[in-house]
């Protein structure tokens, strides 16, 4: 029975790219609904597998649209959950304010 134990722990199911996201929302949610891409290193250190499962982030966070914002130009990633005011601060990185 040893052997059979052994073999479901190492058999535990590996992360998903719900399961990634899910901690990435948390992270993102811990440090006030917003990371800049440096702070990301953080995430990365406390979830090591997750760099593998993501990729490239702007395509991850575009993925999962419903959960985060990320802007083109390597500017900051948004949860959703954060409040409209404080999003507002930050959506504008990359985009032109021409009045036509």
């Amino acid at each position: 029975h040893d052997d059979q134990e052994a073999t479901a722990k190492s058999e535990e199911r590996l992360p998903t790219a719900d399961d990634v996201a899910e901690w990435l929302l948390h992270f993102i949610d811990s440090k006030g609904g917003v990371v800049l891409g440096h702070q990301l290193g953080e995430f990365y250190k406390k979830h090591p597998e997750a760099k593998g499962i993501m990729g490239k982030l702007q395509e991850f966070t575009k993925r999962f649209e419903h959960l985060f914002e990320c802007t083109p130009t390597g500017g900051p990633v948004i949860s959703t959950r954060t409040s409209a005011q404080e999003r507002a601060r930050f959506s504008t990185f990359g985009k032109s304010h021409s009045a036509s």
